[in-house]
């Protein structure tokens, strides 16, 4: 662990400020860059700030492209509003049988399924 964490200072040292503000878009790393900048020298108001409008950009953009992904769907299938009982319908369907499907395996063979 600590050769990943030195072989990792040079990027910290020259990119702390751009790491602190788009940290959110890291996926999977967004639990750890937090604990790696507190190694560096950033000052916490400074992080406060950057790590909060890099978490409202986050939250508008996702916001924001949801929004558009919903309204393009929406026009390729027309209203949604029509089938939507049936897609929860024939969605909780597949949740139960496969639900039982796999205790199912699971009591007849024994082992562990997923």
């Amino acid at each position: 662990l600590s050769k990943l964490v030195v072989a990792s200072e040079p990027l910290f040292k020259k990119n702390v400020n751009l790491l602190a503000f788009g940290m959110r878009f890291l996926y999977g790393l967004r639990h750890i860059v937090p604990f790696r900048l507190g190694m560096t020298s950033i000052r916490f108001p400074t992080f406060f700030l950057l790590n909060g409008a890099g978490s409202f950009v986050w939250a508008l953009s996702f916001t924001y492209a949801g929004v558009f992904f919903a309204t393009a769907l929406e026009r390729v299938i027309g209203t949604i509003k029509h089938y939507e009982f049936r897609i929860i319908i024939v969605t909780l369907v597949f949740i139960f049988f496969g639900g039982a499907l796999l205790k199912g395996i699971k009591f007849f063979f024994g082992r562990k399924v997923l």
